[in-house]
């Protein structure tokens, strides 16, 4: 049968070469550390899990700070070091005793969770900055208070807050007044990490993008199938392994990937996701499972150009279903379906042809 006429752009491109810095290959590195790099770690800085969550956190944080924009250091002798590789982990940060925020955060989140630090939350903070237009971001720990009347504090381990009380318990609105200057950036997003799988799974969300925009789809699918296997609910993640998947094309799994996405609690109904599961099942020949999807999709839409690349495969399929029936001799189910696409492709040429022909022939 010959292609459709209306190719879908994305999921017929073959995959992208290996490209750029991002090329190590399997297996992934591995975020827990190691026993011998946790007493290392209580040695140094003089751990207890009798002592309280903050006087650990306090340890914590004179044995692993790193100035962003001085040359101090705590006991540990960590150094502030942007990473423009593949982020490192745990052990990468112990073992060479560099990291950048995102880094020395999770080192220091894992480490906490060793010694019954409790009640911690890790915020990350994520912007878009207006000269360079690049993504940026800042992590920090912050404690929790088991007193509802408490100051919840902040330990930010490169901005050097030891402790830092926020104004109120209200994270999003007093974060937002304590890193005001980096709020004032477009796209300002904080999220939250609550438990040491979430940040696990932050850590291979990074290394999957990281992978993903070298073209390394190979490495970017490892990444987020680690991230889904410690977090199954996330969109996110589900999301853009079932992109990586699509990139590799693996349409099968692919779009197995996008209906479980679909399945998440955050976003039930997500016409992006849905138009991804119409125009999988396009490329699979499943025109009517493609029709249904995309036409969930774009009742649901509110994005024009999303909009245009719904309505282009809902014609597709159409024309596809048409072909199907005019070759089975079914002229009038034939020019249902071409009509059906010329709604979603009004003017297009080849439809209109194709109309004119089977209006000839079923007279």
């Amino acid at each position: 049968m010959p292609e459709p006429w209306f190719p879908s752009p994305l999921a017929l491109t073959p995959p992208k070469e290996k490209t750029g810095k991002a090329e190590l290959t399997a297996p992934l590195p591995t975020f827990a550390l190691e026993p011998s790099g946790i007493t290392r770690v209580q040695m140094k800085l003089g751990l207890d899990k009798t002592n309280t969550s903050l006087e650990n956190l306090q340890e914590l944080y004179n044995g692993m700070n790193a100035g962003e924009r001085t040359k101090e250091s705590g006991a540990l002798k960590i150094k502030y070091s942007p990473n423009p590789n593949i982020t490192r982990s745990p052990s990468e940060v112990l073992k060479t005793r560099k990291g950048d925020c995102d880094e020395i955060t999770r080192f220091a989140f894992l480490v906490a969770s060793q010694f019954g630090i409790q009640n911690t939350v890790m915020v990350e903070m994520t912007w878009t900055n207006p000269k360079t237009k690049q993504f940026e971001g800042h992590s920090a720990i912050v404690l929790i208070p088991e007193n509802p009347l408490d100051a919840p504090l902040v330990f930010d381990f490169t901005y050097l807050r030891n402790g830092a009380p926020l104004d109120s318990a209200n994270l999003e609105a007093s974060l937002k007044k304590l890193y005001a200057e980096d709020a004032k950036n477009p796209g300002f997003k904080i999220t939250q990490f609550g438990t040491v799988a979430e940040v696990e799974a932050s850590y291979y969300d990074k290394i999957g993008w990281q992978y993903s925009t070298a073209g390394n789809w190979e490495m970017t699918a490892l990444a987020y199938e680690k991230a889904v296997s410690l977090v199954p609910d996330s969109f996110e993640y589900n999301r853009d392994l079932a992109f990586a998947d699509k990139k590799l094309g693996k349409y099968e799994k692919a779009l197995e990937q996008y209906k479980r996405t679909l399945g998440t609690t955050e976003r039930k109904g997500n016409a992006e996701v849905l138009a991804n599961v119409g125009e999988l099942c396009l490329v699979l020949k499943r025109y009517g499972e493609a029709i249904d999807s995309l036409k969930t999709a774009l009742s649901s839409s509110s994005d024009e150009q999303l909009d245009r690349k719904i309505k282009y495969d809902l014609a597709s399929a159409y024309v596809e279903k048409g072909r199907i029936a005019k070759n089975e001799g079914k002229l009038e189910s034939a020019l249902n379906f071409f009509n059906e696409a010329l709604v979603y492709e009004p003017g297009n040429h080849k439809i209109l042809n194709a109309i004119k022909q089977l209006e000839r022939d079923t007279k």
